[in-house]
């Protein structure tokens, strides 16, 4: 009767190999931050005045705006 483990003990010893396991699949990593390339940026887009209309201003973009419909 000693010998037999509860279902606690099953589970924290499973939880603790998968651990171990995890751990040894992990140790072999690197990583690598290279950063000598550059970080890639996301282009921003700049809107230009039409060249053949004087004197115009361009605004932004409008954000568009998403309504708050509740979900049923």
């Amino acid at each position: 009767m000693s010998e037999e483990k509860g279902v606690k003990e099953l589970k924290a010893e499973l939880k603790r190999a998968e651990m171990n396991a995890r751990k040894e699949a992990n140790d072999g990593v690197t990583i690598s931050k290279d950063f000598a390339v550059g970080v890639p940026q996301k282009p921003k887009e700049k809107r230009q005045p039409p060249n053949e209309v004087p004197n115009v201003g361009v605004n932004p973009r409008k954000k568009k705006m998403s309504e708050n419909i509740p979900f049923y």
